[in-house]
Parts: structure tokens; sequence; C-alpha cells
């Protein structure tokens, strides 16, 4: 890599959600040092991933948000350009892979001696979940319903898929229909009313589906 020429910016963005092979990282973090226009580039990104990932940007306003998609749209379409496999003589292969909890709130709440059953009713909760060491995030924000039947407003967020596609799907576990939605350009999505039991989740780019076998709401 030349240290005279600038980086591009989902170049930064791939360094940034570390995406890079071990030696390019290297000389990126070297190129940096050096180029004062590309730190700031990387500042941007920092802090785009960041307000992407934070809990807030399931409530800021539309010109923000856009903003957030403009900015990401390059970097995504760079990734989709670039993701080896998906595409064959035999037509378009999807993949499915698991996904694994890395956080339930509730326990956390339940450390603190609520106890697990009273930290889930009545107040938010976040499930936090990941694929292949968090290439592929998933976010959940539970929040009650308003009307306090005891059902759950559903927010969620997928970091790190490429594909083009944006759908969401819960099923429950119990019987009964499934739920759809389409996820907007920063692959946030919104499931208004669910009732409190057992899912699964499928997320689906259109290059794999990203499945949680058990939500527990």
């Amino acid at each position: 890599m030349s240290r005279s020429a600038h980086l591009k910016f989902e170049i930064i963005l791939d360094y940034v959600q570390e995406l890079l092979p071990t030696q390019e990282r290297a000389e990126i973090a070297a190129h940096l040092v050096e180029c004062s226009q590309c730190r700031q580039q990387f500042t941007q990104a920092q802090e785009l991933i960041s307000f992407l990932q934070d809990d807030a940007v399931l409530e800021i306003g539309r010109k923000a948000h856009q903003k957030a998609v403009d900015l990401f749209r390059p970097w995504l379409q760079t990734r989709q350009a670039v993701r080896p496999g998906a595409e064959t003589g035999l037509g378009m292969i999807i993949r499915r892979v698991r996904a694994n909890l890395l956080l339930d709130s509730r326990q956390e709440l339940n450390l603190l001696g609520c106890g697990l059953r009273a930290a889930g009713l009545g107040q938010p909760f976040q499930l936090l979940y990941s694929v292949d060491e968090g290439r592929v995030e998933v976010d959940l924000q539970l929040r009650p319903a308003t009307d306090d039947s005891g059902r759950l407003e559903v927010i969620g967020q997928v970091l790190g898929c490429a594909g083009t596609e944006r759908n969401v799907e819960l099923v429950p576990l119990g019987g009964g229909s499934s739920l759809q939605v389409q996820a907007d350009a920063t692959f946030t999505f919104r499931f208004p009313i669910v009732q409190s039991g057992e899912y699964r989740l499928n997320v689906n780019d259109g290059l794999e589906t990203v499945e949680i076998s058990s939500v527990k709401l």
C-alpha cells in the first residue's frame, strides 16, 4: 500500500470493524499515523459504526437516519461485490447459519437480585446474538406494549449481512402464524406487537439465512 495515497472510506470501515487481514490492518495503521485526512475519515467511520450500533439509532430523526444510510451504502455495495461464493452456475445458493446468544440483559438484572421473572416484566431488555465470532450480529431491543397487555414491541438491527434482501421472520415455536417484515437500508426492523413466548428468528439477506433458533420473549 502506498502511504501517499488516501484510503477509500469503505476500506476504513472494514478496518474499524476488524474485517481485514492482519498485514493489511498493520499497513493501514501505519498510514493513519502519517495522514491527517485519513485519520479524519477514520474518526467519521468510528462514529458511523457506533451510531449504527447504538440503541439510539432506533429513535433518531428521519434526516439523521438517512445520512447514516447514505454513508453506509458505498461500503455495503463494496462488500456485496467481493462477497465470495454466493452465485454459481447452478444459481443462487443460500447458506443457513445459526447465531449464538451473547447477551440477555435480564440476566444482568437477575445477578443484581431482581430475579429473572421480575427483570423481564414491565421494562425493556436487550438480546444480542452473534455469528462467526462477530461477522454478523443481531441486536434485539424488546419493550412492553403501552396497553399493559403483556405483549412486546420488538425492534432490531442486523450488522454484517452483505446481501441485498432485507427479510426478517419471527416464527412462534408453539405453533401459529409467523410474522414477517422488511428491514430498511441499515437492516433495522420492527415488529410492533408480539405475544410473549418462544420464537425462531430468521434473517435472510439473499445470500444467507441467519437463524436464531430460540428467542424467549
